[in-house]
């Protein structure tokens, strides 16, 4: 319960800092705004502008729709929920979770580069290898 309370003040403060009455009224619905406020409490976000502020709870309201398409089709027990990264673009995930492999030309050991020539022409039923 003081959580909440804690939660709600916090909310309150942050809204009066940051948004008019007529960017708060602009501010859809209700509980996705509650949900915005506790990530951002859990998380610790600071934004540094408004314009920040609606870009991060913009990215955050397409990560509860995605969350909520994910949920509905599930069938086998996995549930989505909201992560540190919920605020994120889709090019900021792009930027640090996916590898650059620009450049990387896989290479083979020394050793087995190239067949030993030395041993080329052994048979091995001779040698009673087989």
């Amino acid at each position: 319960m003081k959580t909440i309370l804690i939660l709600t003040a916090v909310a309150a403060l942050f809204s009066a800092v940051y948004f008019s009455r007529s960017e708060i009224s602009n501010l859809e619905d209700n509980e996705t705004q509650k949900e915005f406020f506790k990530f951002i409490m859990e998380f610790n976000r600071n934004y540094i502008s408004n314009s920040e502020f609606n870009k991060r709870y913009t990215e955050f309201k397409n990560t509860l729709k995605e969350i909520q398409r994910i949920n509905s089709r599930n069938t086998k027990g996995m549930i989505a929920g909201i992560t540190k990264f919920a605020d994120w673009t889709s090019e900021e995930f792009a930027s640090i979770l996916t590898l650059d492999t620009t450049g990387y030309v896989p290479k083979l050991p020394d050793n087995l580069a190239a067949p030993n020539k030395d041993h080329e022409d052994i048979d091995w039923r001779n040698k009673n290898g087989v």
